[in-house]
């Protein structure tokens, strides 16, 4: 009889495993949730497993709100387990897709409490699993544990920085039987509305486990000892700052501590004490509404940038003070202040900074860097007059939430010597020995100089072909004039071919041989500068370089830059000084030059 019974049971499996999948595993689903006792206000954990849907996209899960507390989705996901089984050589797949949808739900009240039902669907196939009975738990309050959460009074500005302070309080003799404590903070959980910063390592002296909900956060805390009413607490308070991210009326939620207390030892095994009864102790803050209002529209001045907090300051300096019109300035602003997670810069060109008749001002707004207490803005501009005498005081507001009014600070002006972009000429340029490639000290040729040919005519050349075999074919013994055949053979192909080369060489482009001789020059100037005076060799430098660049403005790159702003600099140092430029100075000069003619070179 056993042995029919276990045939049957194996060809009931044969038969299951040979079903497809979608039959062998139908829709199902189950509701698990946290071992009790549960206790108001702290947070319960439900799970709904379903299996027999698809794993993208996840099925939905409907369920009614609850009567008391608060149940909030905390998030779903799908695992797959696949198997193969082969009985009697066939092959049978089976796929189950699990999906885990994870609830959490906080009482606010004792008693018998009910959530769900839930109802999970996927287009046609559907399940659901019945309500969840909660038997919540009041712990009873004590005088001796408390809890406070600390936020602003009145009305807040989004973008602010405003400071949230928890604390809770243990009276000594509990504190040192306590076993253990819970601290449940779901305003820290509110991703939507509001940010929280960082905390700055080092701060405070203790750490403190916050359950904020979804997850649990590690900070650092403040202890301390106080005295009331002949007794001694501690209190360990946790402060976080906090940025709202919209406007209105929102909600704060209750914080909950709770603590164990040890109220019966034993010693165990290794002499330690061991608690064999413990009661169970809870403080609970009720939780406040907060107004966040936006910051006004109308009132905001042109040099506002988004800055809201206490106490700004705006640093500008520049790369270079001695310029020539069109010249690039690299301004650097820095930001401190109270609030600089917010503070970005306006518009350069804004009302307040610089005025766009005098300064080229970059399109884009330069966005900052934050480093600890400041804030660094670059932003490269360019002087368009040479009347400009200096960087303005520039103007930056933010929002003071205290008074509820923007503020303005100013920048210190920064002294600028613009001199008039060097125009170069056509002559400038056969100066330079551009037209016929004269180095420096050679003398160039006069207007009126009518120039020489230097192309090879072939007009009056008799290259007629000798026809008679007795002419071509005529041996050396024939005469001692014989020689000249060859001769005229060879002079023939040589003129051919002098005429062929003096036609690749006018068919180069003239424009590329002036560009080449330009560049070769400048760069002999740059050489010869280093036997000048400081003054004289930077400015001759300066003057070298500007003119590459004009012939080649596309390598104009930051080193360039770098390079001209200190020769407009050392050509203003003080006149007498007959100490030659630096060896160092000049062959950086030299190879930025040569750099610049090796580019001018290739583009031929």
């Amino acid at each position: 009889m056993s042995l029919l019974r276990i045939a049957g049971g194996a060809a009931l499996a044969v038969a299951l495993l040979s079903l497809p999948t979608g039959l062998a595993h139908a829709q199902a689903a189950q509701v698990t949730t946290d071992v009790g006792p549960h206790y108001v206000g702290e947070a319960v954990s439900i799970r709904i497993t379903a299996v027999g849907f698809d794993e993208n996209p996840a099925p939905k899960v409907d369920v009614p709100a609850p009567d008391s507390g608060r149940l909030d989705f905390v998030g779903v996901s799908p695992s797959v387990n696949q198997s193969i089984t082969i009985v009697n050589g066939k092959m049978t797949r089976t796929r189950e897709v699990t999906h885990v949808f994870q609830y959490r739900f906080v009482p606010d009240r004792a008693g018998n409490l009910r959530i769900g039902p839930f109802a999970i669907r996927h287009g046609t196939r559907a399940t659901s699993v019945p309500s969840v009975r909660l038997k919540i738990q009041d712990v009873p309050s004590n005088d001796d544990v408390r809890v406070a959460l600390t936020v602003p009074s009145g009305q807040i500005f989004v973008g602010e920085r405003v400071p949230v302070t928890v604390t809770f309080t243990l009276e000594a003799a509990l504190q040192e039987n306590a076993l253990g404590y819970k601290l449940q903070v779901p305003f820290f959980d509110e991703q939507s509305a509001f940010r929280f910063l960082e905390q700055e390592p080092g701060e405070g002296d203790t750490n403190v486990v916050i359950n904020t909900g979804s997850r649990q956060v590690e900070l650092r805390g403040e202890s301390r000892e106080i005295s009331e009413g002949g007794k001694r607490f501690v209190a360990v308070s946790v402060t976080r700052t906090m940025v709202p991210l919209a406007p209105g009326k929102h909600r704060v939620p209750p914080v909950n501590f709770s603590v164990e207390e040890g109220v019966r030892f034993r010693r165990d095994f290794f002499g330690g004490r061991r608690a064999t009864q413990v009661r169970r102790w809870s403080a609970r803050d009720p939780g406040r509404g907060l107004e966040v209002a936006a910051i006004p529209g109308r009132e905001q001045p042109a040099s506002f940038g988004g800055a809201i907090g206490r106490g700004f300051t705006l640093e500008v300096t520049a790369d270079r003070t001695v310029v020539q019109v069109g010249d690039p300035i690299t301004l650097t602003f820095l930001v401190r202040g109270e609030g600089l997670e917010t503070a970005s810069l306006p518009a350069l060109d804004a009302e307040g900074l610089l005025p766009v008749d005098s300064f080229r001002v970059p399109a884009d707004v330069p966005t900052g860097e934050l480093d600890r207490d400041v804030k660094r803005f670059t932003a490269v501009v360019r002087v368009l007059d040479d009347g400009v005498r200096e960087v303005p005081a520039l103007a930056y507001s933010w929002f003071d939430p205290d008074s509820k009014q923007f503020e303005t600070t100013l920048s210190r002006p920064i002294a600028l010597s613009v001199r008039a972009a060097e125009v170069i000429g056509a002559r400038d340029v056969q100066i330079a020995g551009a037209e016929d490639g004269a180095g420096p000290g050679e003398p160039t040729r006069r207007d009126d100089e009518a120039p020489r040919s230097r192309t090879f005519a072939l007009t009056g050349a008799d290259l007629a072909i000798e026809t008679a075999p007795a002419a071509v074919l005529g041996s050396r013994a024939s005469g001692p004039g014989a020689w000249w055949v060859p001769s005229l053979y060879a002079g023939s192909v040589a003129l051919v071919a002098l005429a062929l080369f003096d036609r690749r060489r006018r068919q180069v482009d003239p424009e590329q041989v002036r560009r080449r001789r330009v560049l070769a020059g400048e760069v002999a100037r740059i050489r010869a500068a280093g036997a000048l005076a400081p003054a004289d060799g930077a400015r001759q430098i300066g003057e070298a370089i500007r003119l590459m660049l004009r012939e080649m403005p596309r390598a104009s790159n930051a080193d360039l830059d770098r390079l001209l702003g200190e020769c407009d600099a050392r050509s203003y140092a003080p006149s007498g000084d007959a100490t030659p430029l630096e060896p160092e100075f000049v062959s950086r000069a030299v190879e930025l030059a040569e750099d610049i003619a090796r580019k001018g070179g290739s583009e031929a």
